[in-house]
């Protein structure tokens, strides 16, 4: 054997052993250190995946009704249409959804209701009755840990939001969504 062959072989012996705790250390760390690296980059979760922030939660007794901010965003700047997602969770581990959940929901929180939203939680059927121009209709319905989440398809340019995070109702004449009021 020569030199050079004696040589490979040891630094192939030498990879092989740090490999092996490096994989395992992998497999059994990443679920503490993924919330630091992905941290560590910067990156974020898309509000598509998430729902939004959370903006407003209203505790019915029965369940609790969180309203997320509307998102509109696209792969590149703001899409025409986006979404708002209400989650109606259980109020602890123990307890259950009603059977059927019946609210309106106000979400520029301007004294309106802005569409009422129809669920019954057994069969997971979801119904929207739109009460604003600006309401497209139901987007999808989504199981989560503590109950279920209803997303309802919005209209761009009806709500924008203020700085502390809540959704502020933006006054637009309708003049001006067609291009200008006519003379």
């Amino acid at each position: 054997m020569s030199a050079l062959a004696g040589v490979k072989a040891a630094l192939g012996t030498v990879w092989a052993a740090l490999a092996i705790p490096i994989v395992l250390f992998s497999f059994v760390g990443l679920s503490a250190l993924e919330p630091r690296l992905v941290a560590w980059t910067g990156l974020e979760i898309s509000p598509r995946y998430t729902g939004g922030e959370v903006a407003r939660t209203h505790d019915r007794g029965t369940h609790r009704t969180r309203i997320h901010e509307p998102v509109f965003a696209a792969l590149i700047g703001q899409g025409k249409t986006g979404f708002v997602q209400i989650d109606f969770a259980r109020i602890d581990s123990t307890s259950v959804l009603p059977p059927t959940i019946d609210e309106g929901v106000d979400l520029d929180d301007d004294g309106a209701v802005d569409f009422r939203v129809f669920v019954e939680t057994g069969p997971g059927t979801v119904r929207i009755e739109g009460m604003s121009p600006w309401i497209l209709g139901m987007d999808e319905m989504i199981p989560i840990d503590d109950g279920l989440a209803v997303r309802v398809k919005l209209k761009r340019g009806r709500w924008t939001l203020v700085p502390d995070g809540r959704v502020a109702s933006k006054r637009i004449d309708p003049a001006d969504e067609r291009g200008g009021a006519r003379k």
